[in-house]
């Protein structure tokens, strides 16, 4: 009788089994081999489809005109111009750049794609106004002493022996040349000894507060306090807040949402990261996202979950984001300093002295306005047949290697009437070249030796 187990096959069986082993081994190998080369050689595919502007997909952002107009229907006027933007981490050696029309749209032919590099919200606009000394700040010239007031006025105090009587300490004023003292625009004197101009903070049982607008004689002035103190230091030094006994609360409403952290402040909670940005809290996807939107690691603040729990949640940061509201930017050729405003437009910094005082609790992104001037282009040729048909070109990024920036604007200039695009893709990749190897172990050594909270 025999045994099942010892059933012996064909010789032209066992060519076929040798055969499909030999093919799966090479098929596994060349997947692995394939895998390793896009590890250490990668490639980022960034895209947005016009049919669908609202996609989470897309990962172009805000396709406009020159002119600030939107252009997320694809629809281009006569010789009209599209921009755009995109951000990646890591240097890239090549841009291949395609662009699909709707059937109807007419050729592309001579289309001109052009790219230069920086961080995405070093592409914003400049403010035609310069940035002020925020709400509350102390300042004093020449023995004269002044609050800023909520819209960048200075309250003068009209003495020194207001300051002190009131109880400011006269040493927690920030001392201004007389030029920028007067440079800033007076709203009204302060001689009253009895009460206090808003913006006024002060310190109650180890809580901080601050004083809102007081113009509204109708109601009782509203004292807001602070979450935490690590809150109240993101905005003002200790010695500017004024001791007060509890019973100064009487006097004043206190029932109002508790003031949190000042925006660009980095949070560290548990294993995460946030960044707030504008009031709303951000969660930071990975380290590699964190380096590559310019954060410091000493600058991020142990938090509570009281601290956190104020707060909205809003979307995930990654390095495709912008950079928060209240980020400092430095122009390392001309060392000309900006912060992004609430308006989401870039105020430059006109003095040492309030570029010292806004970067207290965040580290300045150095970049490079010659960087930013620095272009590559290249022009679009047909590709591909019938309902296929495509338009791309490659442009060189050799010569934005180790520059300054997490992030690409792409402009589109076309002499066609009536262009509607479709879809936009643009596959960002890295040439086989060992500097660039040595760069990708660099910052894959990295990543697994950074810790996410200090």
């Amino acid at each position: 009788m025999n045994n099942p187990s010892s059933i012996t096959l064909s010789k032209p069986w066992r060519r076929r089994i040798f055969v499909a082993r030999t093919v799966i081994f090479f098929a596994g190998l060349a997947i692995a081999v394939w895998g390793i080369i896009r590890l250490l050689f990668p490639i980022s595919a960034i895209v947005f489809n016009f049919n669908k502007p609202t996609s989470p997909t897309n990962t172009f952002t805000t396709p406009r005109t020159d002119t600030g107009i939107s252009l997320a229907n694809g629809q281009l006027g006569n010789t009209q111009t599209l921009i755009t933007t995109m951000s990646h981490s890591g240097d890239f050696s090549n841009a291949h750049i395609s662009f699909t029309p709707s059937k109807k749209s007419t050729p592309l032919t001579g289309t001109t794609a052009t790219l230069r590099r920086s961080y995405i919200s070093f592409f914003l606009p400049i403010a035609s106004e310069p940035a002020r000394f925020p709400f509350g700040t102390l300042l004093v010239s020449d023995n004269r002493y002044a609050l800023i007031d909520t819209v960048g006025q200075r309250i003068d105090f009209d003495s020194i022996k207001t300051v002190k009587t009131l109880g400011y300490d006269p040493t927690a004023f920030i001392s201004l040349p007389g030029e920028e003292f007067t440079s800033i625009p007076q709203s009204t004197v302060w001689k009253n000894i009895s009460g206090y101009p808003a913006g006024t903070v002060f310190t109650i049982d180890d809580a901080y507060y601050q004083l809102q607008d007081t113009s509204n004689t109708d109601t009782m002035p509203k004292l807001v306090r602070f979450v935490s103190e690590n809150a109240f230091l993101s905005f003002y030094e200790k010695n500017q807040a004024i001791r007060k006994t509890a019973d100064f609360l009487k006097d004043f409403s206190t029932d109002s949402p508790w003031l949190g952290f000042a925006s660009d402040t980095l949070l560290g909670f548990a294993d995460g990261v946030f960044v707030i940005d504008n009031g709303t809290l951000h969660p930071i996807s990975d380290p590699a996202s964190f380096t590559s939107l310019g954060f410091d690691w000493n600058k991020v603040v142990p938090a509570s979950e009281e601290d956190l729990g104020i707060y909205a949640q809003g979307k995930l940061v990654q390095a495709s984001s912008p950079q928060p509201v209240g980020a400092i930017f430095v122009d390392r050729d001309t060392d000309d300093a900006f912060v992004i405003s609430a308006e989401q437009q870039l105020q430059r910094i006109p003095t040492k002295t309030l570029r010292t005082l806004l970067a207290r609790h965040t580290t300045p992104i150095i970049t490079s306005s010659q960087a930013a001037g620095r272009f590559t282009s290249c022009t679009v040729q047909p590709h591909g047949f019938f309902f296929n048909r495509t338009y791309s070109c490659d442009a060189d990024l050799e010569r934005f290697a180790s520059l300054p920036g997490n992030a690409y604007e792409l402009t589109v200039r076309t002499s066609s009437t009536g262009t509607t695009l479709n879809m936009l893709e643009a596959d960002f990749s890295t040439a086989l070249q060992y500097s660039n190897l040595r760069d990708t172990l660099s910052i894959i050594k990295q990543q697994i030796l950074k810790r996410y909270v200090q």
